[in-house]
């Protein structure tokens, strides 16, 4: 079974590394059919792409892992077939990437009842019907 992945990446890396192989590797890793390349700066080249395909995550990890080294700044953000979020960020802190999830968390205090969810719609909804209302002509 195949997962597919609507990607989104700019990597900026150091001009040590072959611009153009650089790019060919990532199309192999995230079976993507066109990578751009920019000189970035005298030092350093970026690349970026995106589009949906197929998702293979040994091959994308080994691929970051690969040009960690190298890496100066970026993100690849993902967008799964089930509407899922992630990405991979680099934090130069660390100087690793980071995989991040996109999962809400809320905060138990502030977090509502569906009671209150569904008083708070039809309050929004008279309203929004009264604001419809108020911009129609007199007949």
């Amino acid at each position: 079974m195949s997962n597919y992945a609507t990607f989104d990446a700019d990597i900026t890396l150091s001009s040590v590394l072959d611009a153009e192989a650089t790019a060919e590797k990532a199309k192999q890793a995230f079976c993507v059919s066109d990578v751009s390349v920019s000189q970035a700066t005298d030092d350093t080249f970026e690349l970026w792409f995106g589009e949906y395909t197929d998702y293979r995550d040994d091959e994308i990890h080994a691929f970051l892992q690969e040009i960690q080294p190298y890496t100066v700044s970026g993100y690849v953000t993902y967008l799964g077939e089930s509407g899922d979020h992630w990405r991979n960020i680099f934090d130069k802190a660390s100087h690793q990437w980071v995989e991040e999830d996109g999962d809400i968390v809320y905060n138990p205090e502030t977090r509502r009842t569906m009671d209150e969810l569904v008083e708070a719609d039809r309050i929004f909804q008279a309203q929004l019907r009264r604001n419809i209302f108020a911009d129609e002509p007199e007949r």
